[in-house]
């Protein structure tokens, strides 16, 4: 949807999809992660056939599973990170160390971790984009409620204020300007932690 939104003629302007350099990956992420979000919300669920119980079930399991999310992305950023710094220690060792001081569990890593992913290959130190995303795509969705009401996900001006705010300008204006001209904040870290409690 971004994309198809984007007003810049100039392929510079416009961003080049997956090119390592010329997008600012988190960004990207983050707009990926707002969109999704939208669907992500009771009265979705329900229209398409989820039961109430379903719905809490769904609530419930989130609350629980959002400082396990938080510190496993942690981990999945910090291990490709700890892997080039240190080429002696062995994956299995890392991937030990990080799983016992971020996660609590003393884990046997003694099958060796895979290192033949794409995304190690294609796309080398990318792990933390996926964790910054999910910070934007907060802060973006806390925006809109408080300017479009509960049910802005409703709202047709929730979608234009993405197009005008976020979308339409391509690169013209550095993604952090971006953030901040649309929710009066740069990208709020702090904030973050605190609503989801950690």
């Amino acid at each position: 949807m971004q994309w198809t939104h984007v007003k810049m003629k100039s392929p510079v302007l416009k961003g080049y999809e997956w090119c390592m350099g010329n997008i600012p990956s988190m960004y990207y992420e983050g707009m990926a992660e707002t969109v999704a979000k939208f669907s992500d919300v009771p009265f979705y669920l329900k229209k398409y056939g989820y039961t109430k119980s379903q719905i809490d079930s769904i609530a419930n399991e989130k609350k629980f599973l959002a400082a396990f999310y938080l510190r496993y992305k942690l981990v999945n950023s910090l291990f490709e990170i700890e892997l080039y710094k240190d080429p002696t220690k062995s994956a299995a060792e890392i991937k030990h160390e990080l799983f016992k001081k971020y996660l609590f569990v003393d884990m046997d890593f003694s099958k060796k971790p895979n290192l033949i992913m794409i995304s190690y290959v294609s796309y080398p130190v990318y792990e933390q984009n996926y964790l910054f995303a999910d910070i934007i795509s907060w802060q973006i969705h806390q925006f809109l409620k408080k300017k479009f009401g509960k049910k802005y996900y409703l709202n047709k001006q929730a979608g234009e204020f993405l197009v005008d705010k976020l979308w339409q300008n391509g690169e013209l204006i550095p993604w952090q300007n971006r953030i901040e001209n649309a929710t009066g904040k740069n990208p709020d870290i702090e904030g973050y932690l605190k609503a989801k409690k950690f």
